[in-house]
């Protein structure tokens, strides 16, 4: 005898948001896989995300702000990656996607969550960056000081084939002040400027330092 199937009932709107958070799917299945399986968009996630932004996108957003300080969830990436697809939206409204960029900046807890967020982006629109993109990158860059700027550029050279570099010259970022426009050159020259303010001196001596470093780990 075939066992009849039981349909599954109906979730909330914002239930349906944090199953696509934690389990990267809009029906209760979970497939095991690393963040490239996450941030795969098929038609189902496709047609929620639409209907919601196109209905109540900041349901999506208080729910993505909310879960975001979850320590429990598998992959970050894919808060960017839900958060990238509704800018190429015809749904998505300007102030839509004004609201998104507020909100991507806010849940950055880690600068890698800046590079990864860069990588959906990418892979949302692989022909060129929106002006929503290219906005939330001249945030960023403009919200960091030269030493938080000098220090992420020692951390992190480059992630999914990204460098400082190649953004700041991509998005035409612009120096905010002297200290901040000394760092910037330096990342985009190599080229250290003489100075007389001393942590701006300690900055370049900094990267310098982690540039000579990174060539001798290649030899």
């Amino acid at each position: 005898m075939a066992v009849e199937r039981q349909a599954e009932p109906p979730i909330s709107t914002e239930d349906t948001c944090k199953r696509l958070i934690y389990i990267a799917n809009v029906r209760p299945k979970y497939y095991c896989g690393g963040p490239d399986k996450y941030t795969q968009i098929k038609p189902g996630k496709l047609q929620f995300l639409k209907e919601t932004i196109g209905s109540d996108y900041n349901l999506l957003l208080k729910t993505i702000e909310s879960v975001n300080e979850d320590p429990l969830i598998p992959f970050r990436k894919q808060i960017f990656n839900m958060l990238c697809s509704p800018m190429l939206f015809e749904e998505a409204s300007k102030e839509c996607k004004t609201d998104i960029c507020t909100l991507i900046h806010k849940i950055m807890k880690y600068d890698e969550d800046f590079f990864e967020y860069i990588h959906c982006m990418s892979l949302c629109n692989k022909r060129k960056f929106t002006k929503s993109a290219r906005r939330a990158v001249r945030l960023y860059y403009k919200g960091k000081t030269p030493s938080q700027l000098a220090q992420y550029y020692a951390d992190t050279m480059s992630v999914h084939g990204w460098t400082h570099r190649r953004l700041i010259k991509f998005c035409h970022i612009k120096a905010e002040s002297p200290a901040h426009e000394i760092v910037l050159s330096y990342i985009m020259k190599k080229k250290c400027v003489d100075t007389e303010d001393d942590e701006v001196k300690k900055n370049l001596e900094y990267m310098k330092k982690c540039d000579e470093l990174r060539k001798e780990n290649q030899k």
